[in-house]
């Protein structure tokens, strides 16, 4: 069983690992795609009249989209091998990066009900939301937990059993030390 959780941990961390190397090796085509999905998320929080700080418009994003494709590919291979690696809570950086990249990049607001590309991202989406639910698993497994539990019971119960022991050695020592002085 500890075989197949680690082969489902490799292949859940090979998504992220392949995906940032695909964004290193290929940043002229993503770079139009980021354009246009921060254009669409500016503009989609404008017809809500929420309006982004100066730094985040995309005005300001527009030039910086080649490090900002050269940043999230290494967030993503270096939280992929953190968690393959098993560092504790580099899943929840995955999360984390999952969450701001479904409601920037793949939000299906953006488009009409009727058209493909609504579709397309409810399909990403629910990609997203499962993977999410994946990073959480990882991170706070029921598993992981027990463990933690079982481990922490039993140094109480060994430290309650050390006290007992010792206090039982004191009392068997002051009780030979009397009989010793009445003899």
């Amino acid at each position: 069983m500890a075989f197949l959780h680690l082969l489902g941990r490799v292949l859940f961390v090979l998504i992220f690992v392949i995906t940032g190397y695909e964004k290193l090796s290929q940043p002229t085509h993503f770079i139009p795609i980021y354009a246009d999905r921060f254009k669409k998320f500016e503009d989609f929080l404008g017809t809500h009249q929420i309006k982004l700080p100066p730094a985040l418009t995309f005005a300001q994003i527009e030039p910086k989209l080649a490090t900002i494709n050269q940043l999230v590919a290494y967030e993503m291979i270096t939280f992929g091998l953190g968690v393959l690696c098993f560092v504790p809570y580099m899943s929840l950086g995955l999360f984390v990066h999952l969450v701001v990249f479904t409601v920037v990049m793949n939000n299906p607001l953006y488009h009409l009900p009727e058209s493909k590309e609504y579709y397309h991202e409810i399909e990403q989406v629910v990609l997203s939301v499962a993977s999410m639910g994946i990073c959480l698993m990882l991170c706070c497994g029921k598993g992981k937990h027990k463990k933690v539990e079982e481990k922490v019971e039993k140094k109480a119960e060994e430290s309650e059993e050390e006290k007992s022991d010792k206090q039982g050695k004191k009392k068997g020592g002051k009780k030979q030390a009397q009989k010793r002085e009445k003899d």
